[in-house]
């Protein structure tokens, strides 16, 4: 579980970097806050997924320090 979740937070990384690098600052006010938007939302999204890795990296170190 541990590596599926990273691997999606991975592939949401890469989405962020795309979208940074689609913003352009000579685009209209408009595009550019969508954007941003997009990426405040998949930014806050990608927390939440990242929390469910909590109990399995506190389960994963219990048993590898016992």
């Amino acid at each position: 579980m541990i590596a599926l979740i990273t691997a999606i937070a991975i592939v949401v990384y890469i989405k962020h970097i795309v979208i940074i690098k689609e913003i352009n600052y000579s685009d209209s006010i408009t595009d550019t806050q969508e954007k941003l938007a997009v990426l405040q939302s998949s930014t806050i999204g990608i927390g939440r997924i990242l929390w469910l890795q909590l109990p399995f990296w506190s389960t994963f170190s219990g048993v590898s320090n016992g």
